[in-house]
């Protein structure tokens, strides 16, 4: 059945990190995207997410005409993508959490966050990196709770590689 998807989780999940992996493994009648390819906003908000959530849909929509599935990587909120289930009730409209222990989302956002230009542009969007990293996990327990409440796909991916995680979405999505 023709899905857009939204792979969603917390900073330092490896959302990113399965983008390429999974542009390769799925079939041609397949688009991935980054949420973020079109740029973040300074202080991007709930309101922000929503409004882009929706544009990934109606972009979605448009391209299921012609391909399988559309898969969007980047963090959605479960009740948001419910809401948007709602409006848009010809689509399906699927969502896979990607979720990791806590040690390894602060360590994965540290090393990510080492050179002085990375750090500045995450201080600049998001405020202070330990407090950024704090409200990651934090926030991986919201997406956590909800996604069981959904009952969506959550994939842990603490001890599995970029590629392992792309092949365990391709079995979940195609």
């Amino acid at each position: 059945k023709k899905t857009i998807y939204f792979i969603s989780g917390a900073s330092g999940v490896g959302k990113t990190s399965v983008i390429k992996h999974l542009k390769g493994i799925l079939p041609e009648n397949y688009e991935v995207h980054d949420f973020d390819e079109t740029g973040v906003p300074d202080n991007a908000d709930s309101v922000w997410r929503k409004q882009r959530s929706n544009e990934w849909i109606k972009e979605g929509i448009e391209k299921l005409f012609n391909k399988q599935g559309f898969v969007v990587c980047g963090v959605s909120h479960p009740e948001e993508i419910e809401s948007f289930k709602k409006i848009f009730t010809s689509t399906n409209i699927e969502m896979i959490l990607l979720t990791a222990k806590d040690s390894v989302i602060r360590e994965r956002l540290m090393k990510r966050n080492r050179d002085k230009k990375t750090k500045e542009d995450l201080e600049r969007a998001a405020g202070k990196i330990d407090k950024f990293i704090e409200d990651s996990i934090n926030f991986s327990y919201v997406l956590k709770d909800l996604c069981e409440k959904y009952n969506y796909s959550i994939i842990d991916t603490t001890f599995i590689s970029p590629e392992e995680v792309s092949n365990k979405l391709k079995e979940l999505i195609v």
